[in-house]
Parts: structure tokens; C-alpha cells; sequence
């Protein structure tokens, strides 16, 4: 945790790799529990570390019921509801994070 506040210059997108102290992080759009989210993925002490924010949380836990209860609305052209595309979108960034091989997560605190 940083012991100040590190001021918010840049903004990012999957794709983007970041340098920062050192660190080369790259960024990786993970959507589920919200649309926009992203993981940020170093390696440091030779080992590859993933933070994934609330894709997963707690100890472990992830939050399809939250993209279970999203309002299901008529299917767009695609013929999928609002809650179907959450929860493939969920897996997909799940197995994006898994393909990395990550050897440790930092998920969100739990709730």
C-alpha cells in the first residue's frame, strides 16, 4: 500500500504497458462486474503477479451473482440478454487472467 497518494496521470487500456517504478505492468481489459474494468499484470521477484480488483475478490470468491442480478433486458441483435453477456464476459476475463499463468493474485479487499 502506498503510504501517499500517487497522483492519476495517465489513463489506461488493455494493451497498454506502463512503466513505473522499475516495474513494466501491463493492462488487461477483464470485464464482469463492471464493463470497464482492467487487471494489471507484473512480474517482480521473479514471480508473475496479476491484480485483478473485484474480477475476483476476497478469498477467492467472484461476483457472478452480481452479474446475475444485473436487469435483464430484451436480447439486442446478438440474441443474448444483458446477464448472458456479463457472465461471458466474466469468463472470458477469467480465462484471460488463468492464460497469463499468474503466480500470485491480488484480488479486492473482501466485502
Amino acid at each position: 500500500m502506498p503510504v501517499e497518494a500517487i497522483r492519476n496521470v495517465k489513463t489506461v487500456r488493455g494493451g497498454d504497458r506502463v512503466e513505473w517504478e522499475g516495474l513494466t505492468i501491463e493492462v488487461v481489459d477483464t470485464p464482469g462486474y463492471t464493463t470497464g474494468a482492467v487487471s494489471y499484470l507484473f512480474e517482480a521477484d521473479g514471480k508473475r503477479i496479476a491484480c485483478v480488483g473485484d474480477l475476483i475478490y476476497g478469498d477467492g470468491k467472484i461476483s457472478i451473482s452480481t452479474a446475475c442480478k444485473m436487469p435483464s433486458r430484451k436480447p439486442k441483435r446478438t440474441g443474448i440478454t444483458a446477464t448472458q453477456r456479463a457472465r461471458r464476459n466474466l469468463i472470458a476475463s477469467l480465462r484471460k487472467i488463468a492464460a497469463r499463468n499468474p503466480d500470485q493474485l491480488i484480488p479486492a479487499a473482501a466485502r
